[in-house]
């Protein structure tokens, strides 16, 4: 429940030595480098000036080439790959890409001309399938001496027409239908050459367009011929190669493993660009968590004893990224607080004070011991089989808690995928049951008003304790003038202590509750708590308007918001709890209807039973997962917690495609 103290760093050393400590710096991923131009004691400095590494350039250039190539055969990339330091150093060292490019860029090259090549000739083998019944050469198609050929394509509708048009003008023409369908007609015209003008005129009219073939000495059925045969052994040649490129597809992880290694590389070459420079040395600053700091120095001690190191704390002002640090049971709640926001540098972190609540809210959402058990077991199945992200982790472990908590919650409600436990055969397991069962909310109604009031007074002891941080952080932020939420603090704590003491005084409670002695102290000490709640906003507000509508709205807020809205708004953990039970039991009815089938009765009476459960589980985890986070972030973070600061983010080796074990 710590936010991790932070140092100001400055490291100065000669030019020559920035490079390997930029590379030492990047594998030890302990220091957020700042930019000299976000640095105002350092504005006087040049920045420094790293000339791109035209090889690292082009190594990365032909790795992503390789990469597009090698995984475009079909398979893909899945998780990522394991790999050891020796081992890639291996690879760095021994791989020749050069060699590999080379050859993998021939054979890509002749891959895409075979390819082009086939669309060309599927392309002419279209065009040709149109005119195969035409028995003339196609070179005989070209202009003669004395007449005009060629083949047109013109609408059904206007054939006719056109034929009209042209005897108008000519007798001396031949016309042939190649092809014919509904709409358009593919025909062959031959006409006098001194009639080209008004015949050409007559079908650019009619929209008759012509179909342009090269002037092979073949006919079209022969081109035809031809073309399937240049196809198929077009076919074979790529067949070839594709086959040969797929023998370099086994050294894809390679590519991958190097592609990490010198995208390392340039982010090294990219991060010098934040350092300032004078002539012969190199300055950069950042930011350091102070756990890391001794770490630092002896590094620079054994390994860069020219670098000079200063350290300081941090200044009113300054941007400071903020690193929690948490024990084990409570790292996995800090996935709940990023989500809403990370703490500023000098704020608070809730994860810790959230972390009890939020096991308590999830189970008593989930509240089936049997699907606490299932969501544990995925957790830790995940966590132990799944290369997850730190956040993926985080949450997994969440899980795994809530689940544990959760098999509690089942057994204290009798929930064990729903009412499984009572269909078992087996009468001691079932006087087992019933006897560690304290609370049965579906069978009996006393027993659902008690779970009514359990989840209320869940929320009411997490919201109290909200109002109580909020009290203690504004005296240790402000000291005496912190004491102004005092007053909301005694209103939350004294409210329901007089409500129950009244209701006892009254004989409405079946028990008695500070009924006699205590009545009229509580009475006096909530009188006095309102009183103080008015006095400040008359001190605060402007303007006797102001001040009264002050004074009322902020008992109604602490009344009605904080009290009784927030306390009811865990009513959901309630109403989730009861229909994860009931939808149990549904699926055991159901079950039960078709186990007496003949033959197929049990086969799908398994069945439903595991996905009914399955979803079940599903569907009510999300809610509960939704729904507590949702109680978190506006029941409880609202009454003390103020996100917006940013994460801490070391400069380190982002590793894509690779994990080194």
């Amino acid at each position: 429940m710590a936010i991790g103290r932070m140092k100001k760093i400055t490291l100065i050393g000669p030019e020559n030595k920035a490079k390997k400590l930029t590379r030492d710096l990047q594998e030890k991923a302990f220091l957020e480098i700042i930019h000299f131009k976000e640095e105002p004691s350092l504005k006087v400095l040049l920045p420094k000036k790293v000339l791109p590494d035209e090889e690292l350039e082009k190594k990365i250039k032909k790795l992503y080439f390789l990469k597009e190539i090698l995984f475009s055969l079909g398979e893909k990339a899945s998780e990522k790959i394991q790999i050891s330091t020796i081992k890639l150093l291996d690879i760095v060292k021994n791989f020749d890409l050069n060699t590999f490019y080379k050859k993998v860029k021939v054979l890509d090259e002749g891959i895409k001309k075979k390819e082009n090549l086939t669309k060309k000739l599927n392309k002419l083998k279209e065009d040709f399938y149109l005119i195969k019944e035409v028995d003339l050469p196609l070179y005989q198609f070209l202009p003669g001496r004395f007449t005009e050929k060629g083949i047109y394509k013109i609408s059904a509708l206007q054939l006719n027409n056109l034929i009209k048009e042209i005897e108008k003008i000519t007798l001396s023409f031949y016309l042939k239908i190649v092809k014919k369908d509904k709409k358009e007609i593919l025909f062959l015209l031959i006409y006098p050459r001194e009639e080209k003008r008004k015949v050409a005129s007559l079908l650019n009219r009619y929209n008759a367009t012509s179909q342009k073939f090269l002037p092979f000495r073949l006919t079209a059925a022969g081109m035809l011929s031809f073309i399937e045969k240049r196809l198929v052994r077009n076919e074979e040649n790529l067949s070839r190669l594709n086959e040969e490129m797929k023998t370099f597809a086994s050294e894809r992880n390679k590519i991958l493993v190097l592609l990490d290694y010198y995208a390392s590389c340039k982010e090294q070459e990219n991060i010098q660009n934040s350092f300032g420079q004078t002539e012969s040395a190199f300055l950069l600053t950042g930011w350091l968590p102070a756990k890391n700091l001794p770490n630092l120095e002896k590094c620079l001690k054994e390994k860069f004893p020219e670098v000079a190191l200063y350290s300081r704390e941090p200044k009113r002002g300054e941007d400071v990224p903020t690193i929690l640090e948490n024990r084990v049971l409570v790292e996995p709640f800090e996935a709940v607080t990023d989500l809403y926001g990370r703490p500023f540098y000098k704020g608070i972190d809730p994860s810790g004070l959230l972390s009890i609540f939020f096991i308590l809210c999830f189970a008593t959402c989930l509240s089936d011991s049997g699907y606490g058990f299932l969501l544990a077991i995925f957790s830790f199945i995940l966590l132990k089989k799944m290369h997850l992200s730190e956040m993926g982790k985080r949450l997994c472990r969440l899980f795994l808690f809530s689940g544990l908590a959760t098999i509690g919650a089942g057994i204290m409600t009798g929930s064990c995928f729903g009412d499984l436990f009572e269909k078992i055969p087996f009468s001691p397991l079932r006087r087992f049951w019933g006897t560690i069962t304290v609370l049965n909310p579906v069978k009996n109604p006393d027993d659902m008003m008690k779970f009514f009031y359990l989840a209320l007074f869940f929320g009411y002891l997490q919201i109290s304790f909200g109002v109580m941080v909020r009290l203690i952080k504004s005296i240790k932020d402000w000291g005496t003038a912190g004491l102004k939420n005092l007053a909301p603090f005694l209103v939350q704590l004294g409210l329901p202590l007089w409500i129950l003491a009244f209701l006892s005084r009254k004989g409405s409670l079946p028990f008695s509750f500070l009924g006699g002695f205590f009545f009229f102290p509580l009475s006096f000490f909530l009188i006095l708590a309102l009183l103080l709640v008015i006095f400040q906003q008359f001190i605060e507000q402007k303007g006797i308007f102001m001040k009264l509508f002050w004074s009322v709205y902020s008992v109604y807020g602490m009344i009605v918001g904080n009290l009784l809205s927030d306390t009811l708004s865990y009513s959901r953990l309630f109403a989730l709890g009861m229909t994860t039970a009931l939808l149990a039991i549904v699926v055991n009815q159901l079950v039960s209807l078709v186990l007496p089938l003949p033959y197929l009765g049990i086969l799908l009476g398994i069945l439903l039973f595991c996905l009914g459960h399955l979803f079940n589980l599903g569907i009510n985890t999300l809610g509960a997962y939704v729904h507590t986070s949702r109680l978190q972030y506006l029941e409880f973070f609202t009454k003390f917690y103020e996100a917006g600061g940013r994460a801490f983010k070391p400069f380190r080796i982002e590793r894509k495609y690779t994990i080194i074990i």
